[in-house]
């Protein structure tokens, strides 16, 4: 995991996003909405609205899924790697579960994207580290098996927080160490530049330009071009 800065809200999210998603909550909760269609069946069911179960919340969130993968450049919060559009599950992953903070389920800043396994194995956490308030060098990778650890530097509750967020998302299962090294092994054989291996995984990135692993060409300085 690294650090992700927060994108700004896109110019139409408040219209096909937010407000829908309101006056869902507002109607399941007996406030008067004007609305075309009939009225919900359930409208004014929940006293409040953190009495309105998961499965009553539309999905309006999808709608900016598009925006959500292009604002973060299809990179995952969690695992740090390229969501690819045509065969990778990208999905709006709620920091905040809208399990238990619905009246946050229409909000872009609650918003983080998500491969469809790291959304799974978060779920409904809410004791793992925000990818928007991590810091840079939190998470140790080893270059050679991929593994994540936490930086030895840091004081003993962080390292905590680092590893149970490494343990709750297996961080290290073999497929993310798997990824990880075949990054930096195609970098150093030379397939690809560190440019792409920026866009593609900027944990390993980084961690490359922190170890000094970086192919001559790259050193201090220089970045390779892309073909």
């Amino acid at each position: 995991m690294i650090r992700v800065y927060p994108a700004p809200e896109p110019f139409d999210f408040d219209e096909r996003v937010r407000q829908p998603g309101q006056q869902l909550l507002d109607e399941l909760t007996g406030h008067t909405v004007t609305r075309p269609g009939p009225k919900r069946a359930d409208a004014g069911r929940y006293a409040t609205v953190h009495d309105i179960p998961t499965a009553r919340l539309t999905d309006y969130w999808t709608r900016c899924l598009d925006d959500l993968h292009e604002q973060y450049a299809g990179v995952c919060a969690y695992s740090a790697l390229h969501i690819n559009e045509v065969i990778g599950a990208r999905t709006v992953d709620h920091w905040l579960p809208k399990s238990r903070h619905q009246h946050l389920a229409y909000e872009w800043s609650n918003y983080r994207l998500a491969s469809a396994l790291m959304n799974t194995r978060k779920g409904d956490r809410e004791d793992l580290l925000d990818p928007f308030t991590v810091g840079d060098d939190w998470f140790s990778l080893s270059c050679v098996t991929g593994e994540l650890t936490p930086n030895p530097t840091l004081d003993p509750d962080t390292q905590a927080q680092v590893q149970r967020t490494i343990d709750a998302l297996d961080l290290n299962d073999r497929r993310c160490c798997d990824a990880r090294t075949r990054y930096v092994t195609d970098y150093l054989n030379g397939e690809v530049t560190l440019r792409f291996v920026m866009r593609n995984a900027p944990h390993v990135a980084s961690e490359l330009i922190r170890q000094r692993w970086l192919r001559e060409e790259d050193q201090p300085y220089g970045i390779a071009e892309e073909e």
